[in-house]
């Protein structure tokens, strides 16, 4: 189905947002009080806007058509 061994857009893609992520958590210093729920949503919807953001700038840089074709593919040929 969605094979990702191959693909260097998902790599380029996943390394960079789990690198920044890194450090982030290793680096960002944590609160020994409780925070409220709702700063956590609006930080957790901030982080998921920039990582599609990213998503969509890779997918427009390499080619929407080209994207899908070698992604979903699965090494057949497809028809224009």
């Amino acid at each position: 189905m969605f094979n990702r061994k191959n693909k260097w857009w998902f790599w380029v893609a996943v390394i960079p947002v789990a690198g920044i992520h890194m450090l982030l958590i290793l680096r960002v210093p944590w609160w020994p009080a409780w925070v409220p729920v709702p700063i956590l949503i609006a930080v957790a919807v901030g982080d998921l806007l920039m990582i599609l953001s990213f998503l969509f700038l890779l997918v427009t840089s390499v080619g929407k058509q080209g994207l899908m074709r070698t992604s979903f593919a699965d090494g057949k040929k497809i028809k224009d």
